[in-house]
């Protein structure tokens, strides 16, 4: 990444590749759920991490009653933009 040119940089990800953290020890943030919708297939989690919103699609299954979780974002799903072109 030291051969980026611009400070337009954004960080991509899908909402179904960011998980709760279980066991994972790396690429993990802290978060405020904001809210929890049930669609049914799956859950959507909405949650904020200072001005950054972000959503994660998970297993309906899975109880979220707390309002402070850590997601985990597998870095090998990420893609990097600079100005708005994937590199």
């Amino acid at each position: 990444m030291s051969n980026l040119k611009s400070k337009n940089i954004k960080l991509g990800i899908r909402s179904e590749f960011i998980k709760i953290a279980k066991n994972q020890s790396d690429n993990l943030i802290d978060v405020n759920v904001q809210k929890v919708e049930d669609f049914g297939n799956y859950k959507l989690i909405t949650a904020r991490m200072d001005n950054f919103e972000i959503k994660s699609k998970v297993n309906r299954e899975i109880e979220i009653s707390v309002e402070k979780i850590k997601l985990h974002i597998p870095a090998e799903k990420c893609c990097i933009y600079e100005n708005n072109k994937l590199i």
